[in-house]
């Protein structure tokens, strides 16, 4: 699917009502605009979202950036230059891990990009 939704991708808000008993009413929210992000999903110490770019389809994987979302839902490029962006985590110091499906690495990204 080249376009996800951010709401497929785990950024949903859902909010449910505060009583002791099961509602079924609740909120969803997209933080930001649809956007190419079909790989990893972390999120640092301060809340930004970071949405790796895995490309079209699992045969291609030529997603080449990851981008990132403030906790305000502002998009923007974070780092690029990646091949097939795929699974990413980030570290103590604030590094992001990214991996690189097509490329056979995983690369280290500063908290500048």
């Amino acid at each position: 699917m080249r376009s996800i939704l951010l709401a497929l991708i785990g950024i949903i808000l859902i909010s449910c009502g505060g009583s002791d008993k099961p509602s079924n009413n609740f909120t969803v929210t997209t933080l930001g605009e649809s956007l190419d992000g079909s790989g990893g999903v972390a999120v640092d110490a301060i809340g930004n979202i970071y949405i790796a770019n895995f490309g079209d389809q699992l045969a291609t994987a030529n997603g080449t950036s990851v981008t990132r979302m403030t906790p305000d839902g502002q998009q923007s490029l974070f780092a690029e230059g990646f091949a097939g962006a795929s699974g990413n985590a980030f570290d103590s110091e604030g590094n992001l891990f990214q991996s690189n499906i097509t490329g056979n690495k995983i690369s280290k990204v500063t908290p500048d990009g």
